[in-house]
């Protein structure tokens, strides 16, 4: 059968060359426990039909491949305390740079690792033609929830039903084949009118990226739904950006931004971001830029569409040169990345797990000039903002920052005082 849109679409681009491997890790708390590991990813890739998909092809036509039950790559590896930050690097850099055959599922390996018999760590490598940014969130908390329930000597642990991968898609394209798709992407095409056209398409080239981390002030947010500090979030750094280009037509690509009900609980890649029109004059002040923001991303919302569909639609030039580069920002030029709780949710008894993305690659082939994550670790929010160093550059992008940061401040001042500083994450 021939493959449908998103698989095809980064099969294609892995075979031009496109590095699109994504390498996470998660930290934990207490030793690691090898063979219920391993029987923790059993359990929790038996429940997803993606892991059992490849794709075979030649670049023009490409075809799933759907195998029986799978059994992922799992390593163990053991690192002294003392070694831990670099070893972890090291051995993440290991796993990212191995390829993976794409016609022989599933496209995901595990690396286990040890710390003196007091805490673990897990890396997890994937191909991103198999999971989009929201599944990765997915997967770990199960696997994670199905780990910890082994090591509580629990085996089965109830988990949301998902609908299989291919029921999804194939509900996505009786979408976008139909009135409905056929109405949205008309309203995307004069929305995005005098966008489509005015950035060239991204650099061929990996392009060098930077890191700033800040931790916004205990209070900033208290009291507030994860949503209203998203909205916040998203209109600081609207504002803080049309300041930076004043004259660009202003787009903010709102990861995870683009699931239906029905696939929340589905593992999978639905190219989920969602491109924000953000009104050409944004009005002075947080707040009345907190009320634009959320008006526009009702809007948006209203009339989601996969940003691959609206690639393939309003600039197939870019679609068949630059397959991925163009994929998760166009047309976009920043992105804004909201993490509620992700502390949390991977917490289970007795252990707890931290997500550390290898920020440092997102822009390489992504396009974009910035990308904001913002992360909630209980009442505290944690800004990494990462930058095209041949772009913006740091200088740009501290500022870009600190005016964020301090807008955000301004409407908690007590807990602001004095605002934090900007400082080099490595």
């Amino acid at each position: 059968m021939r493959a449908k849109s998103n698989q095809e679409f980064f099969v294609r681009s892995s075979w031009q060359g496109i590095h699109l491997h994504i390498t996470v890790t998660a930290l934990m708390r207490g030793p690691a426990a090898p063979e219920l590991w391993r029987a923790a990813l059993r359990l929790v890739l038996a429940r997803h039909d993606v892991f059992r998909l490849g794709f075979v092809g030649d670049g023009a036509e490409v075809a799933v491949r759907r195998a029986g039950p799978v059994d992922a790559v799992c390593r163990y590896q053991a690192l002294a305390a003392a070694e831990l930050e670099s070893g972890l690097r090291r051995l993440a850099a290991r796993d990212n740079a191995e390829p993976f055959d794409l016609a022989e599922p599933p496209l995901c390996r595990f690396t286990l690792v040890d710390v003196e018999g007091r805490d673990s760590a897990m890396i997890l490598t994937f191909h991103h033609a198999l999971l989009d940014g929201w599944s990765v969130h997915l997967l770990l908390q199960q696997v994670l929830k199905q780990y910890g329930a082994l090591l509580a000597g629990d085996a089965a642990v109830a988990m949301p039903g998902g609908r299989p991968f291919g029921e999804a898609i194939d509900e996505e394209r009786s979408l976008l084949d139909g009135e409905v798709g056929a109405r949205r992407l008309a309203w995307w095409r004069h929305a995005l009118a005098d966008a489509i056209d005015v950035d060239a398409p991204p650099p061929d080239q990996p392009r060098p990226a930077g890191l700033i981390h800040r931790e916004l002030p205990p209070g900033v947010g208290a009291g507030m739904r994860a949503e209203a500090v998203r909205n916040m979030l998203l209109a600081a750094y609207a504002l803080a950006l049309r300041e930076m280009e004043p004259r660009r037509p202003l787009l903010v690509n709102l990861s995870m931004g683009n699931r239906g009900l029905a696939q929340r609980n589905t593992l999978g890649l639905f190219s989920n971001a969602l491109p924000i029109l953000l009104p050409p004059r944004l009005p002075d002040g947080l707040d009345a830029a907190c009320d634009a923001t959320r008006r526009a991303v009702r809007d948006c919302e209203a009339n989601s569409l996969p940003v691959l569909h609206l690639l393939r639609q309003l600039r197939p030039d870019l679609f068949a040169s630059h397959g991925a580069l163009g994929l998760c920002h166009w047309p976009a030029r920043h992105q804004f990345n909201p993490r509620p709780h992700f502390l949390l949710d991977y917490a289970y008894a007795g252990l707890a797990a931290q997500w550390r993305p290898d920020l440092g690659a997102a822009l390489n082939w992504a396009g974009a000039e910035t990308e904001l994550m913002a992360t909630q670790f209980g009442e505290r929010w944690v800004l990494d903002l990462v930058y095209n160093a041949a772009g913006p550059g740091r200088q740009q992008a501290e500022a870009l920052l600190e005016r964020m940061t301090l807008m955000v401040c301004a409407t908690a001042p007590s807990a602001c005082s004095p605002p934090p500083s900007c400082h080099p994450c490595s």
